[in-house]
């Protein structure tokens, strides 16, 4: 099942147009209409964040990213070209 919510901003409010989508295999994080991360358990069981080096991060949605990553006490990201994220959006999430 996948559940889509807002990232809940510093006022404990949900904040707009910053999403956080649970499915089985993981989380992903959404800023506005863009898929900017997304993280699932590696062969260790640890989590491991995956982001699109190449798309724009505003002040806004670098704000959130680090919330998205904080939250879920996500120590190990890696960055990857457009193609290579989503790709693994695709073999991961059926994105």
């Amino acid at each position: 099942m996948i559940k889509v919510e807002s990232i809940t901003n510093g006022k404990g409010n949900g904040a707009k147009n910053q999403y956080i989508i649970r499915t089985p295999k993981g989380l992903i994080f959404q800023s506005y209409n863009t898929l900017v991360a997304f993280y699932t358990l590696d062969r260790k069981g640890e989590k491991i964040l995956y982001y699109n080096a190449e798309a724009y991060f505003s002040k806004t949605t670098t704000k959130y990213y680090n919330l998205f990553k904080s939250d879920f006490e996500i120590k190990q990201e890696k960055a990857l070209s457009k193609k290579e994220f989503n790709n693994l959006l695709k073999n991961n999430f059926n994105l």
